[in-house]
């Protein structure tokens, strides 16, 4: 048997469940503790993968990634070609996918935090960044955990986006 697909598709999917934690949970932040104007449609285009049908997701990022465009333009000059068919382009593909998952679970998460108890640790002169990291960020770990779980599993079993991008990719 042979094993190659198997490893490819679990390190895309790690990589890109690592690419999806970071900017997942530091978007949920923003959005759970900020209000500002366009908040609603950045929250409607980082959720738009989960309603769009994968088929659609990939043709979207086919015709991005390998069509005439400023993402082409700007991967040829740093990759010297395109993302297409190439293990990156996967990676891509997982992590548009699975991203929304991570988003939504990490600003569900953050949002519920007390702000009470960040208002405490405020008052004994931890600035805004400590707050995060030491009061935060651990109250909502479980629900950010959970929103990464599902982010790996949706990058890990898609298939229609990846296809799409990955093409003949062996």
């Amino acid at each position: 048997m042979n094993w190659q697909a198997f490893w490819v598709s679990i390190t895309a999917a790690l990589t890109a469940t690592g690419i999806v934690a970071v900017l997942g949970i530091s978007l949920g932040l923003l959005v759970a503790k900020k209000r500002f104007p366009g908040r609603g449609l950045l929250q409607l285009v980082a959720t738009l993968p989960v309603a769009l049908p994968p088929t659609v997701m990939g043709y979207f990022l086919l015709t991005q990634l390998g069509g005439y465009g400023p993402i082409r333009s700007l991967s040829e000059a740093i990759f010297g070609r395109t993302l297409v068919f190439t293990w990156t382009g996967v990676v891509i593909a997982q992590a548009v996918e699975a991203f929304p998952y991570c988003f939504r679970a990490s600003r569900v998460a953050i949002g519920e935090v007390d702000r009470r108890l960040e208002s405490m640790c405020k008052t004994v002169g931890l600035s805004n960044i400590a707050v995060v990291f030491i009061a935060t960020l651990p109250l909502a770990s479980r629900g950010i955990l959970a929103g990464i779980a599902m982010a790996f599993g949706r990058a890990v079993g898609d298939f229609g986006a990846t296809l799409a991008v990955a093409g003949h990719l062996p």
